[in-house]
């Protein structure tokens, strides 16, 4: 009865101490912002918001593969989604957020290989799926902002669509 009130005590004070910990600036900003999560059938991505004081910034990949354009975009404020079609109805998907905003990907684990890379020397993950039946995709942040792109084209030249996004100018 004694041990495991010692138990208690020394676990909440574990948390509390954890908790204060994350209250620093700089130990939020070495989690990176993301965590991620492995379950048994998806991982889960969450980016971490703070209110930020971004600009409204718009992404647009400047390379796309031959007979891919522009199908449709939707602007939601907080994120924006643009869809690329080719001749044959094969998709691309990208959307972007600014990171003030907490969001969650989960990709299943089933059906996918997830690794970390770099795009333009930032950090990302890549979703690589295991049959054709799945999207491949790539998450990663810039300037403030979290991107995603899926579609299912190889992982390679997912990528290099990704590293090809850049500030749109209006």
């Amino acid at each position: 009865m004694y041990s495991k009130r010692i138990a208690s005590v020394f676990i909440i004070a574990i948390a509390v101490m954890f908790g204060i910990l994350f209250l620093h600036p700089e130990v939020r900003a070495a989690t990176n912002k993301a965590i991620v999560e492995l379950y048994k059938k998806f991982t889960s991505i969450i980016f971490i918001g703070e209110p930020s004081e971004v600009d409204k910034k718009d992404w647009y990949p400047v390379y796309l593969p031959d007979g891919y354009y522009e199908n449709s975009v939707e602007d939601l404020g907080k994120v924006t989604y643009i869809e690329f079609i080719n001749d044959k109805g094969e998709k691309i998907r990208f959307s972007y957020r600014a990171e003030g905003s907490t969001s969650n990907l989960s990709i299943d684990n089933e059906n996918h290989i997830i690794e970390n890379i770099k795009v333009n020397g930032n950090m990302a993950y890549s979703a690589i799926a295991l049959t054709g039946d799945f999207e491949n995709g790539v998450i990663w942040t810039i300037d403030g902002f979290k991107l995603d792109l899926w579609s299912r084209l190889s992982i390679t030249e997912i990528k290099k669509i990704a590293e090809s996004v850049s500030e749109k100018n209006k």
